[in-house]
């Protein structure tokens, strides 16, 4: 993920973009005893912290292979959080303060 923390900024960027909030929900997807996808994500988080110099080789194995005795001893939880976010339009429609007119 290039930003973090985008979902909890999120409502201010669309603040200062003119939007109103209409509603924010939140989709998870959760695995647990039979996890194929999340551990996944497991192993590409650990293989980024070794690429950028914040970890090595061999807690990243670690962080692996914790991931997979915790499935296999039905410890496991997974989950990942999608964010929806319905703004309502802008309250300057022609948009020319963001530099593109959305009406002639």
């Amino acid at each position: 993920m290039h930003e973090p923390w985008l979902v909890r900024r999120l409502p201010g960027l669309l603040d200062q973009a003119g939007f109103e909030p209409v509603r924010m929900r939140s989709y998870g997807y959760v695995e647990t005893r039979d996890a194929r996808y999340t551990p996944t994500i497991v192993d590409r988080g650990a293989d980024a912290l070794v690429a950028a110099g914040r970890t090595g080789e061999a807690t990243a194995a670690a962080l692996k292979a914790e991931a997979r005795q915790r499935i296999a001893e039905g410890r496991f939880f997974g989950h990942v959080a999608t964010p929806a976010w319905s703004p309502g339009c802008p309250t300057d429609v022609t948009g020319s303060e963001q530099g593109f007119p959305l009406v002639d």
